[in-house]
């Protein structure tokens, strides 16, 4: 019956709760036992597991009781709400009735012997739903396909209403009468109290339109800061990731995912908000931005119509950082040889400028720009578009991809001095941008030995240093030792002073969260990406100072806190390896560097499922939320041991820089290994 149903979908949440603490824990059995015996003594309704568990508090004796409390609040907060409830109640029924023979929709249909004993539930007959009612039939063949569980949550929606185990006021029922078509927001934000129960919403009507969820979802994020409706939508991705695919595509969104894409700094998708009819004006202090300036002038080169939308308004915009940091946007246009030209070419983009931009006249920039295009070649002019094999052979070097780089330059003998020598711009996995470089020169910044030696093979001596002593014209020794590590104090000194609820908070990637400690997490990953984009060539002291830090706090860390920078922290500084370290990682720092096994130049876990790369951009998850990598090739959750494998990190460094350091020899006009020709 109805009730029965309701108890067992309490104690499969307490398990679930339970399940989650005894990950991992040799003692797991006696764990579970106690959050039971916890669950049923604060009146969860919930039976004992084994209530003579002499050793009940084995495995967990560093929780109290309230701690245990506080985890199971938690966890029901997030899942035992109505749709929440309702979901589980429909699992739990298709759990009973796989007993029976059910095995979801079946096009060929069920036996017709078989199908009554699952239809002829006794839940069923309870709820008054007559069997008839439960059947999906093909028109056709008139098979028994499936059974009807909008039909079964319909009816378990009305009786958990009639029967008095939810309360809804006056507002949430008639809402709720008419959900299909109606929506308010405030009397939505209290029937559905945040984004995990929006998802269970969405679930439970499934067979909605996707006009419909649609509508649902942007009345629920009507009012809600960004903050909140990224918060949301995150929640929703995790929770319902086809559905945030279809999300994406409707038109009443594109204002949410804009706005989302602005803060979250993803050009490429703002860009394409924009073409679609988005407010260039909302953008143009990022697209302006240093790492984006130059691309954005080509882009907009190529798309004049653009100019158009752009305001005085949107000229006067600050950027917040970088090379142009508190500058107007317009500052940053008439700084370049290309934002002069735009200009020129633009007599409508001149109408919005005022006459004096940074103590120098509108006329004076003009004048500067036709001076400039007389000593250009008309044919490339400023905005010369690089052959897009050019790129996409460099973008195989940034990616880590020896053979299919290689391939391309045998299929291509004709082009070898072009696509060796012509510099192009892209972005590696962390969406680092590595401008102006040629294919040598991302490799160089990688420390992609094996790449920089399979290049130089095709290459002469002399343009092999020619190369080297542009990126480099003090060497790489003088270069590495002006390098230093990120700061990690502030983190370091948030995770050490934050209570053991809002490190577990963070752990969990709730959302939302407002606490201290997020927010100084947040802050982190922001400040640290912006140092990552500024360094070309890559830096290993963050992550060796990070390995460095956890090996120091480790004493003084309880698990959580020392999990936590283990995964956010080192995990985040890990999403900026260059790819062939990256490879590295995947297949174990431990058997490159100990056990000296060649790279398989694959970004896959040696353990477990799942890669490296690519990295998760729209929402907290993956590497640096979830997991960092070890030193066996797997995305762990936290390691037990005090080191952190910081001594493999540094000796692969140390042997790839060696190796990469031999090209210095050319530039000093002495002899390189035999390979290079």
């Amino acid at each position: 019956n109805l009730e029965e149903l309701l108890a067992q979908v309490r104690f499969n949440l307490v398990d679930k709760i339970a399940s989650i603490a005894a990950t991992g824990n040799a003692q797991g059995v006696h764990v579970h036992n106690r959050f039971f015996e916890v669950a049923q003594s604060c009146g969860y309704g919930v039976w004992r597991i084994n209530g003579k568990d002499a050793y009940l508090h084995t495995g967990s004796s560093n929780l109290s009781d309230e701690d245990i409390e506080k985890k199971l609040e938690e966890g029901f907060a997030k899942s035992f709400h109505l749709f929440g409830i309702l979901n589980l109640m429909r699992e739990q029924i298709e759990v009973l009735i796989a007993d029976r023979g059910y095995d979801g929709r079946k096009e060929e249909g069920y036996d017709p012997e078989l199908y009554p004993h699952f239809t002829n539930l006794e839940l069923f007959q309870s709820l008054s739903i007559k069997e008839a009612a439960l059947r999906v039939i093909d028109e056709k063949t008139y098979q028994v396909l499936d059974i009807h569980w909008q039909i079964i949550k319909n009816t378990l929606l009305l009786k958990l209403s009639e029967e008095g185990f939810v309360d809804l006021s006056p507002e949430e029922a008639t809402l709720l009468a008419g959900l299909s078509f109606s929506f308010d927001s405030k009397t939505l934000t209290t029937l559905i109290p945040h984004g995990d129960e929006l998802a269970q919403c969405l679930m439970f009507f499934s067979e909605w339109t996707i006009a419909q969820k649609v509508a649902l979802v942007n009345a629920y994020l009507k009012d809600k800061s960004t903050n909140e409706q990224k918060d949301i939508l995150a929640i929703l991705n995790n929770e319902a990731p086809q559905l945030t695919t279809q999300l994406k595509t409707q038109p009443q969104l594109q204002s949410i995912y804009f706005d989302i894409a602005i803060q979250e700094k993803e050009v490429a998708v703002v860009r394409a908000h924009i073409e679609q009819g988005a407010d260039i004006n909302a953008a143009l202090s990022l697209l302006f931005s240093e790492a984006h300036k130059s691309d954005t002038l080509t882009w907009l080169h190529e798309n004049k119509s653009l100019l158009a939308h752009i305001t005085q308004d949107g000229m006067k915009v600050l950027i917040p950082n970088g090379k142009y940091q508190d500058k107007p946007v317009v500052e940053a246009l008439v700084s370049t040889k290309k934002g002069r030209q735009l200009l020129l070419e633009n007599p409508a983009l001149q109408t919005l400028l005022p006459e004096t931009i940074a103590h120098r006249s509108l006329a004076d920039y003009l004048t500067q720009a036709a001076a400039e295009r007389q000593g250009v070649n008309v044919l490339e002019g400023f905005f010369k578009k690089v052959d897009p094999l050019v790129t996409q052979f460099g973008q195989y070097i940034a990616y880590g991809d020896m053979a299919t780089a290689e391939e391309l330059l045998k299929a291509n003998p004709l082009l070898l001095e072009k696509l060796l020598t012509e510099k192009i711009t892209v972005t590696d996995y962390s969406r680092r941008k590595l401008k102006k470089k040629t294919g040598f020169q991302i490799a160089l910044c990688a420390m992609d030995d094996e790449m920089c030696e399979m290049l130089a093979k095709y290459m002469s001596k002399d343009e092999v240093a020619h190369q080297y002593q542009e990126l480099f014209p003090e060497g790489q020794d003088k270069h590495f030792e002006a390098q230093t590590p990120f700061d990690f104090s502030a983190i370091v000194d948030a995770i050490t002073s934050s209570n053991d609820a809002d490190v577990e908070k963070a752990l969990d990637l709730e959302l939302p969260n407002d606490t201290a400690l997020w927010n100084k997490l947040e802050q982190f990953r922001a400040d640290f990406t912006e140092r990552s984009y500024q360094e070309t060539v890559f830096n290993p002291q963050h992550l060796l100072k990070a390995y460095e830090l956890y090996e120091k706090q480790f004493e003084d860390w309880n698990w959580n806190q020392r999990d936590l920078f283990w995964r956010q922290v080192i995990g985040y500084t890990q999403r900026f390896l260059p790819a062939n370290i990256a490879m590295d990682f995947a297949q174990g720092l431990y058997y490159r560097v100990e056990q000296k096994e060649k790279s398989n130049h694959s970004l896959k876990f040696r353990f477990g499922e799942g890669a490296i790369f690519p990295l998760s951009f729209n929402f907290h998850s993956g590497l640096g939320y979830q997991y960092a990598v070890d030193a066996i090739g797997e995305g762990v959750r936290g390691v037990w041991r005090r080191r952190a494998r910081r001594s493999f990190f540094k000796t692969h460094v140390e042997q790839k820089l060696q190796i990469c350091k031999t090209y210095a020899a050319l530039s000093k006009n002495e002899n390189l290994r035999d390979g290079v020709k």
